[in-house]
């Protein structure tokens, strides 16, 4: 039985190994928070794929061969088990070390907490490692029972293991909730990888380490594939030039609303803002201006979002969208002056040879609107309407001259 367990490890660790250096070899150019903590989490899971691999080897050679008196296979088979167990223990610390640094923007060491934990984590690895090295002395010069005396050193290892998944829960579970939202997965998908990824290593984690069995591996190898999905997801959804949602995101995005309309409201709004005379800033500017145009007007449109509940898109060219829920604090008109008075300050900083002007159609959801086409060209078409009326006051100003 023990031999077809660690014969399944090994398999499971090789493909680890080929699957890790896929996402890591596909790492998308941009660097954000979330591909900085889980590029680091895949070396070190490429680390601890190699022990598991070792050791399973190691250990399937050892019994099947009858290697117990050889004291190098002995040696070999101990320092691998230690490794891996220590790879197991370190994962929640660096998952905390890894959110502060990169997506909270806190040095680890900062702070009450962050000394700390350094402080637990350090004592507990040093016990570890002094355990570890009087069991592999004993363990080669005699057997595994008479190894077993200094296991006490190890005894604190799962309970400083589960104190560091508390710790690390809170903050584990805010950055995968994030992740997720608004992602192409299903509700019940999103809350299934919740569970996996944040609460079952605080049960299984700790019991794990015990039965030496690398759930945390799995647990933390989960969390790096779902990154990486949504890392690639994202990829195709934003805009390459605004790194806003694109197109397709809008539409997947209120699809997803449109499948609960009994819940939609009033409060439910649409925005479709269009940039005036476009064409003549590429045509007398230049291309390159017409896209400074674009992210000085994407710059406003995030400048002006309400820290939730707002969704903003470009939707085609020069057209964009922004989809919020009103709230008793912020309204769609609030939303549209700090659009404007943004909009304001960049014609005022002279940072363009021209100034910026924008066409705005506003939409409040209706029952009458059956699906999101319907929706959008309700807004789209208040945004001609301005745009007419904006031409029309253009070429009176003009006549007037």
């Amino acid at each position: 039985m023990n031999s077809v367990f660690d014969l399944c490890m090994f398999y499971s660790a090789v493909a680890s190994i080929f699957v890790l250096f896929c996402i890591l070899f596909n790492q998308t150019s941009t660097k954000t928070a979330l591909n900085s903590v889980s590029y680091y989490l895949c070396l070190m899971l490429l680390c601890h794929s190699v022990a598991i691999s070792c050791y399973s080897l190691v250990t399937i050679c050892f019994f099947e061969y009858n290697l117990e008196s050889i004291a190098h296979f002995k040696l070999l088979r101990a320092v691998f088990g230690f490794v891996m167990g220590f790879f197991s223990f370190s994962y929640p610390y660096v998952i905390f070390s890894l959110i502060r640094y990169f997506i909270k923007g806190k040095k680890p060491l900062n702070g009450f907490l962050g000394r700390n934990t350094f402080f637990l984590y350090v004592v507990t690895a040093l016990l570890y490692i002094i355990g570890a090295y009087f069991v592999t002395c004993e363990y080669v010069a005699t057997d595994e029972e008479h190894a077993s005396q200094y296991y006490g050193f190890f005894s604190i290892t799962p309970v400083v293991l589960l104190i560091f998944y508390v710790l690390v829960i809170r903050d584990l579970n805010q950055v995968i909730k994030d992740a997720v939202t608004n992602s192409f997965m299903s509700n019940g998908v999103r809350v299934a990888i919740l569970y996996v990824i944040v609460y079952l290593p605080v049960i299984l984690g700790p019991l794990g380490w015990i039965y030496k069995t690398p759930i945390s591996f799995i647990c933390v190898l989960s969390l790096v594939y779902v990154i990486q999905l949504i890392t690639h997801e994202r990829a195709i959804s934003l805009d390459f030039l605004t790194g806003l949602n694109n197109r397709n995101e809008l539409q997947r995005y209120l699809s997803r609303l449109f499948e609960k309309v009994d819940s939609l409201d009033q409060t439910l709004n649409i925005i479709f803002i269009d940039i005036n005379d476009f064409k003549l800033i590429n045509d007398t500017y230049g291309h390159n201006y017409g896209d400074k145009a674009l992210l000085s007007i994407s710059n406003c449109l995030k400048k002006a979002a309400f820290s939730s509940n707002c969704f903003i898109c470009r939707y085609a060219g020069d057209e964009f969208t922004v989809v919020l829920k009103e709230s008793n604090l912020k309204s769609v008109d609030d939303y549209t002056k700090a659009l404007l008075d943004n909009l304001k300050q960049v014609n005022c900083s002279k940072e363009h040879p021209f100034e910026l002007s924008i066409s705005i159609g506003k939409t409040r959801f209706n029952p009458k609107f059956k699906n999101v086409a319907e929706f959008i060209e309700a807004a789209d078409r208040k945004m001609y309407e301005e745009k007419q009326k904006y031409k029309e006051e253009k070429a009176k100003a003009l006549s007037d001259a």
